[in-house]
């Protein structure tokens, strides 16, 4: 009796093991059991949002010159890389991402009109920021389902936004003479959120696609030399961009 009630539970225990195996994740050889390291490689085309409306006073007072951004948003590429660690946060089935990246856009350009003493219309203007920043960057992936796993993102850091090629046009040169404002760069704190999908193709490889929102900080044009210490620009310039990325563990 004794030897059939260990069979019995020999037996049971094998068929209890056998399901659990046969249920198992399919995906859960490729998921960290352990601190592991990632790199992701991402970029996709972004659009900025227009501008901000802007008074300007030259010296001598009272003159304002009074900048009408543009309604249009501009388009531009964006990239980035990205290294860290990951692994599951305590016994749940999210996966945390936590490490630094670099990431950089093309030239985002900002145009508009500008009135004089109350004289609308008398300048067009047009000038380009571009982008460089260092961030903190941090992932929360669902790894609980089978196909696609979705997650979040978000990343903080330090910017340096490069204001340059001021274009101005004026009406008249002589009653309006145009300002000539200086290139200028300016570090900015700077920051992202993001969404979206991934997919992991092997053990080590994954893909993914998601959208994702990103401040600048501020950026501004230098002096005209004479009657501007500082020219136009923004306190936030925003970017929604749309993102691929490729990821390797190791």
């Amino acid at each position: 009796i004794c030897m059939l009630k260990k069979i019995i539970a020999l037996g049971a225990g094998a068929f209890f093991s056998i399901n659990v195996f046969a249920t198992e994740d399919p995906y859960a050889p490729a998921l960290p059991q352990v601190w592991s390291s990632i790199i992701i490689v991402s970029g996709g085309p972004a659009w900025s949002n227009p501008g901000k409306d802007q008074y300007l006073y030259p010296f001598p007072p009272p003159q304002n010159n009074y900048y009408i951004a543009d309604s249009k948003s501009d388009w531009l590429g964006t990239g980035g890389i990205f290294f860290g660690l990951q692994h599951f946060i305590g016994a749940s089935d999210v996966i945390g991402q936590f490490g630094l990246g670099v990431a950089a856009a093309s030239d985002a350009s900002l145009s508009g009109t500008v009135g004089v003493n109350g004289v609308p219309d008398v300048y067009t203007y047009q000038y380009k920021v571009s982008h460089v920043r260092a961030e903190f960057k941090g992932k929360l992936v669902a790894c609980g389902f089978q196909t696609l796993q979705p997650y979040l993102s978000g990343s903080f850091g330090v910017g340096w936004n490069h204001a340059h090629d001021w274009t101005p046009t004026t009406i008249d040169p002589v009653l309006y003479p145009t300002y000539w404002f200086t290139t200028a760069s300016t570090m900015a704190f700077s920051y992202t959120l993001g969404a979206g999908v991934q997919k992991m193709l092997t053990p080590n490889w994954q893909l993914g696609v998601g959208a994702e929102f990103a401040d600048w900080g501020k950026n501004y044009l230098g002096g005209d030399g004479a009657t501007l210490n500082q020219g136009p620009g923004m306190p936030h310039l925003y970017t929604t961009a749309l993102m691929f990325s490729i990821g390797y563990m190791y």
